[in-house]
């Protein structure tokens, strides 16, 4: 807009932006507005052509024996990035993020970073293992329940002496639970 369009930048009334700057930052994370107990859920999967780990946040009425109903929403992450203060909330969106459209097939270490700042699930969300037998789009009936965590690292350190030389070799493996595993070598 321009100043003969009826803009003038020194006689912006600021004032009007005052309670929304000065406001107190008490922010839940969004519930959508249907009836009943929902919650969101994180949702491990498989792209169903490139094979490559997918992870989807979704929120999902859940029933009285604790299983989620259809329809699931599914969530952008970058949207709750904006609405946490806490930076294991705010590494764990941003895990779940890059691995929310992921076509590389490549190991890299932000992969990993995302994959530990997942498994710390800050916000203690449920997580599912979706089930392509079932169904190739992701539905309450084609999603199992699971538990992701980090467990030991396996850690190879091997030594060969040649001559006046020592060659050093690792091999590391973290295992995250659902059956999944990150090497480096």
């Amino acid at each position: 807009m321009t100043e003969k369009e009826g803009y003038n930048s020194e006689n912006f009334d600021f004032s009007t932006l005052k309670p929304i700057l000065n406001a107190k930052q008490n922010v839940k994370l969004p519930v959508s507005e249907t009836k009943g107990n929902t919650k969101m859920i994180l949702i491990f999967s498989q792209h169903r052509f490139y094979r490559h780990l997918v992870v989807e946040l979704a929120e999902a009425e859940i029933t009285l024996n604790g299983k989620p109903k259809n329809p699931l929403t599914f969530i952008d992450p970058t949207d709750m990035i904006w609405k946490t203060e806490s930076q294991e909330e705010l590494k764990f969106y941003t895990g779940i993020s890059k691995f929310r459209n992921n076509y590389d097939a490549g190991k890299s270490e932000s992969d990993l970073e995302g994959l530990k700042a997942m498994a710390k699930n800050p916000l203690g969300f449920e997580v599912y293992l979706h089930d392509e037998k079932v169904s190739t789009n992701i539905t309450a009936s084609s999603i199992i329940p699971g538990q992701l965590k980090v467990l030991k690292v396996d850690l190879t350190l091997t030594v060969d002496e040649k001559g006046d030389f020592l060659k050093f070799r690792q091999n590391c493996c973290w295992k995250i639970s659902l059956s999944l595993w990150i090497c480096l070598r």
